[in-house]
C-alpha cells in the first residue's frame, strides 16, 4: 500500500513538475521570440525617425538663410543635411540582405530618390538667393518647388517609419498570439495534472487537498485581479481613443484653417508685389514730370529775360522817336524862316514829326504789353515753382510709400514660407494624433482580450475547485 501511495505521489509530482517546466520553457521561448521580433525592426524605425528629425532641422536652417539670410544658418543646415544623408546610408545597410527587412527596401529607395530630388531643388534656391534673387515670379516658383520637395521627403520618411512600426507590430502580434495559445495549452496541461493530483491526493491525504484549495483560491483571486486590471486598461484605452479621435478632428479643422490662412497669405504676397511694381512705375512717372517742369521753368525764365531785352529795345525806340520829333520840330521852324523856299521842306518835316509821334506811341504801347507779359511770366514762373515743389514733395512721399510697400512685400514673402512650414507641422501633428488614436484602440482591444482570458482562467479555477470539492 505504501509503495502504491509513493508511486502515485511520484507520478503526480512528476506530472505537475513536467507541466510547470513545459509552461516555463514555452513561455520563455515565446517571450524571447516576441522580444526578437520587436528588436528586429526597432533599428529601422529609430533610424527613420532620426532621419526625419535631421531633415526637418536642416530645412528650418535653410529657410532662415533663404528668407532673412541669418548668419551661420547655411552652415548649420548643411551639417544637419549631411547627417540626414548618412542616415539614408544606414537605412540601406539595414534593409539589404535581410529576409525580415527586405520588404522595407523599396520605401528606403523611394526615400533616397526623394532626397536626391530635394538636393536638386535646394541647390537651385540657394544659388538663386546667393545670386541676389529675393522676390518675383521666378523666386516664388523656386520656393514652391523647394517646399514641395521637402514635404514629399518628410512624407516618405514618415511612410517608412510607419511601415517599420507596422512590421514590428505584426511580428509582435504574431508572437503574442503564439504565446497566448501556448499559455492556454500549458495551463490546460497543468490543470489536468492538478486534477489528477487532486484525485490521487484524496487517496493519499486530505492535507494535500487543503493545499490545493488554497492554491485554487489564490488563482481565483489572481484571476479576479487580472480581470479588474484588464477592465481598467480597456476603459482607460477606450477613453484615450475617444480623446485622441476628438483631438484628431480638432487638428483636422485646424489644418483646414491653416490652409485657408496660407492661401490668403499667398494672395497678400502677390498683391504686395503688384503694389510694389505700381509704386515703382508711379515714382518713375513723377520723377519724369518733375524733370519736365524744371525744364519748363528754365524756359519761362528765358522768356522773361527775352521780354526784358525787348522792353529795353522798345524804350530805345521811344527815345529815338522823341529825338526825331525834336529834329522835325526844329526843321519846321527853319522851313518857316525860309518862307516859300522852305515850304516843301516844312511839309516833309511835318510828316517826319507825325511819323516820330506814331513811332513813340507804338513803342510805349509795345513797352506796356511787354511789361504786362513779363509780369504774367513772373507769376507763371512763381506758380510753376510752387507746382514743382509740390511734385517734389509728392515724389518724396511716394518714395516713402514705396519703401513701406517693399517692406510689406518682403514680410509677406517671409510669412508665406513660415505659414507653409507651420501647415506641414500641423499636418504632421494630425498624422501622429491619428496614429495615437489607432494605438489606443488597439490597446482597448488587447484589454478586452485580457479580460476574456481572465474569465477563462476563473472558469478553469472553478472547475479545479469542483474537482477537489471546495465550496466557495
Amino acid at each position: 500500500m505504501s509503495a502504491r501511495i509513493a508511486l502515485v505521489f511520484f507520478i503526480v509530482i512528476g506530472g505537475a513538475t513536467l507541466a510547470v517546466a513545459s509552461l516555463y520553457l514555452v513561455s520563455q521561448s515565446s517571450m524571447r521570440y516576441l522580444h526578437s521580433a520587436e528588436q528586429h525592426f526597432t533599428p529601422v524605425t529609430r533610424t527613420a525617425n532620426e532621419f526625419e528629425r535631421e531633415i526637418l532641422n536642416a530645412r528650418i536652417h535653410f529657410i532662415y538663410f533663404v528668407t532673412i539670410q541669418k548668419p551661420g544658418s547655411l552652415d548649420l543646415g548643411h551639417l544637419r543635411y549631411a547627417n540626414a544623408q548618412q542616415k539614408i546610408s544606414d537605412l540601406k545597410s539595414l534593409t539589404q540582405n535581410d529576409e525580415g527587412r527586405d520588404g522595407l527596401q523599396p520605401l528606403v529607395l523611394q526615400l533616397a530618390a526623394a532626397l536626391d530630388k530635394y538636393d536638386v531643388e535646394l541647390e537651385a534656391i540657394l544659388k538663386a538667393v546667393q545670386g541676389g534673387l529675393r522676390s518675383g515670379p521666378e523666386y516664388d516658383l523656386l520656393v514652391k518647388s523647394w517646399a514641395g520637395a521637402g514635404a514629399t521627403l518628410v512624407q516618405n520618411a514618415a511612410q517608412l517609419e510607419d511601415a517599420a512600426a507596422k512590421c514590428s507590430a505584426e511580428a509582435q502580434d504574431h508572437a503574442a498570439s503564439n504565446l497566448n495559445l501556448v499559455t492556454i495549452l500549458a495551463i490546460l496541461i497543468m490543470v489536468l495534472g492538478t486534477a489528477v493530483g487532486a484525485v490521487s491526493a484524496i487517496v493519499i491525504t486530505r492535507t494535500i487537498r487543503a493545499d490545493l484549495s488554497d492554491a485554487a483560491l489564490q488563482l481565483e483571486r489572481g484571476a479576479e485581479q487580472v480581470a479588474s486590471a484588464a477592465s481598467q486598461v480597456s476603459a482607460s484605452a477606450q477613453s484615450m481613443a475617444e480623446g485622441a479621435s476628438r483631438q484628431a478632428a480638432f487638428l483636422h479643422n485646424t489644418t483646414v484653417s491653416w490652409q485657408k490662412v496660407d492661401s490668403i497669405s499667398q494672395k497678400n504676397s502677390h498683391g504686395s508685389l503688384e503694389a510694389h511694381a505700381q509704386t515703382d512705375s508711379a515714382s518713375v512717372s513723377v520723377n519724369d514730370t518733375l524733370q519736365k517742369l524744371t525744364a519748363m521753368s528754365c524756359s519761362m525764365k528765358d522768356i522773361v529775360s527775352a521780354s526784358r531785352q525787348i522792353s529795353t529795345v522798345a524804350t530805345a525806340i521811344d527815345g529815338i522817336a522823341f529825338q526825331t520829333n525834336l529834329l522835325a520840330l526844329n526843321a519846321a521852324v527853319e522851313a518857316a524862316r525860309a518862307g516859300e523856299n522852305g515850304l516843301g521842306f516844312a511839309v516833309v518835316a511835318d510828316e517826319v514829326r507825325s511819323l516820330a509821334q506814331r513811332s513813340s506811341q507804338a513803342a510805349r504801347e509795345t513797352q506796356y504789353l511787354i511789361e504786362g507779359s513779363i509780369e504774367k511770366s513772373n507769376d507763371g514762373d512763381s506758380r510753376l515753382h510752387e507746382l514743382s515743389n509740390s511734385i517734389s514733395a509728392m515724389s518724396d512721399k511716394l518714395t516713402q510709400v514705396r519703401e513701406l510697400v517693399r517692406g510689406v512685400s518682403e514680410g509677406s514673402q517671409e510669412q508665406k514660407l513660415v505659414l507653409a512650414e507651420v501647415t506641414a507641422a500641423v499636418s504632421e501633428i494630425d498624422r501622429v494624433t491619428q496614429q495615437s488614436a489607432a494605438y489606443a484602440e488597439q490597446t482597448a482591444t488587447a484589454g478586452s482580450q485580457l479580460a476574456a482570458q481572465s474569465d477563462s482562467m476563473k472558469s478553469l479555477v472553478a472547475n479545479l475547485g469542483d474537482l477537489i470539492g471546495t465550496t466557495r
